[in-house]
């Protein structure tokens, strides 16, 4: 990695703030509007974009399409963000297309909307089939907005990121649904009657097709992975996690819609690509005897969707640190129900959780700096669940790579 690559990446990763979509749509048209140039896919949601959007690359993969992804936050590296049929972002196009960083800067934009120009014209300078465009924060704000998809998807609705989308699962659907476009299938995963009215009204004001994702039923976990009933069908993936059958069930009405817009891939290829996907940081196995897996569950949703899909048997030690944003104290409370504590730990960055948030919460105790606690853990003997912010997934991902660890 060029030295000058470094220091590009700290200074574009200080870029915080909020979305101005008129200057971002200002600066795609001086570049011949890239984002206008591939088909692509739109995925919002609480939950489960990141998976969703690697089920939809992976099938699309299968069936010999080059597909584009954006997504966040990174795992290993900030190039992960953007990808081609799963391999970042090239190091050459980065510095090319940074030449223009200092105009950038000078006009205000985030490290969020400079990450989307970078990958819209990437994926246009290399011709790709289709791009997915994962949303960062909300929808109708966020700097995907500008897209024209064929397809959107809202996974699901959460209560996260509340003071920014509003204190109701309502105000946060509305939110989330401001990525609904005129004449565009709209799929989603949410069963909430509420949330699912307020995608109705804005999908009839739209005149865009409105699906929810059909009944899945018989869902079974081997070690293979989780095996489900989906549209007359039973598909397999090769993750553990039960939560993913509704992404995947996602994923797949995105497949069939794209099928009826002429893209071309047989029920076998969507097979092969349900069973070959894989997402770091979600129900990331790196052990079996005795146990270690980790996973980003960063909201009581996600936290209530990992302990469904956890072995029911095994008393946890679990290993935690949320975000100080985020509803906490629920967090913690139904994790404690896997374990008889759950230790919180510290890691870098200026959302982290404190000490004495958490001090009059029974069976919660702090653990101090996060790399003590992990390599504990990694050299004990008890099963062991690593959870919270998925920027915390990613800094225990890089830091047991530093005890030997082999990742996928």
């Amino acid at each position: 990695m060029k030295q000058e690559t470094g220091k590009l990446i700290r200074e574009l990763e200080g870029r915080r703030g909020r979305a101005d979509l008129e200057r971002l749509r200002k600066v795609l048209h001086q570049k011949g509007d890239p984002h206008r140039q591939i088909p692509c896919v739109h995925v919002a949601g609480t939950n489960g974009k990141g998976s969703t959007t690697n089920y939809i690359r992976s099938m699309m993969q299968e069936a010999g399409y080059r597909v584009g992804t954006f997504t966040s936050p990174s795992m290993e590296h900030h190039f992960d963000r953007i990808r081609i049929n799963d391999e970042p972002l090239e190091e050459d196009f980065f510095l090319r297309a940074m030449r223009e960083f200092d105009t950038w800067k000078q006009m205000g934009m985030t490290m969020f909307e400079i990450d989307f120009l970078i990958a819209a014209a990437y994926f246009y300078e290399k011709q790709v089939d289709l791009a997915v465009y994962e949303v960062g924060l909300g929808g109708e704000k966020d700097s995907t907005n500008v897209i024209a998809p064929l397809v959107c998807v809202i996974t699901n609705i959460g209560k996260d990121h509340m003071e920014l989308l509003g204190d109701t699962l309502e105000e946060i659907a509305a939110a989330k649904a401001g990525i609904i476009k005129r004449d565009t299938p709209l799929i989603t995963a949410e069963d909430k009657p509420a949330c699912l009215a307020v995608f109705a009204e804005a999908c009839q004001k739209k005149q865009a097709p409105f699906t929810q994702i059909a009944s899945i039923s018989e869902p079974r976990i081997t070690k293979e992975g989780v095996s489900f009933r989906y549209r007359q069908k039973r598909w397999q993936l090769g993750s553990r996690a039960l939560y993913q059958c509704k992404n995947a069930a996602c994923a797949i009405d995105v497949i069939l819609t794209l099928r009826e817009k002429g893209f071309l891939i047989s029920e076998e290829q969507m097979e092969k690509g349900l069973r070959k996907a894989f997402w770091l940081g979600r129900y990331e196995i790196l052990r079996e005897e005795p146990l270690f897996l980790l996973d980003g569950a960063h909201n009581v949703d996600g936290v209530q969707a990992l302990l469904h899909s956890l072995p029911k048997h095994l008393n946890l030690h679990i290993i935690c640190s949320p975000l100080q944003d985020k509803e906490t104290d629920q967090m913690l409370s139904l994790l404690k129900t896997r374990g008889e504590e759950v230790v919180v730990v510290h890691f870098d960055t200026p959302r982290a959780i404190h000490e004495e948030q958490i001090q009059s919460l029974p069976g919660v105790v702090w653990g101090g700096d996060y790399q003590e606690a992990i390599r504990q853990a990694w050299f004990g003997n008890a099963p062991t669940i690593v959870t919270g912010s998925l920027y915390f997934i990613a800094d225990v991902r890089n830091y047991l790579k530093t005890l030997g660890v082999k990742m996928r």
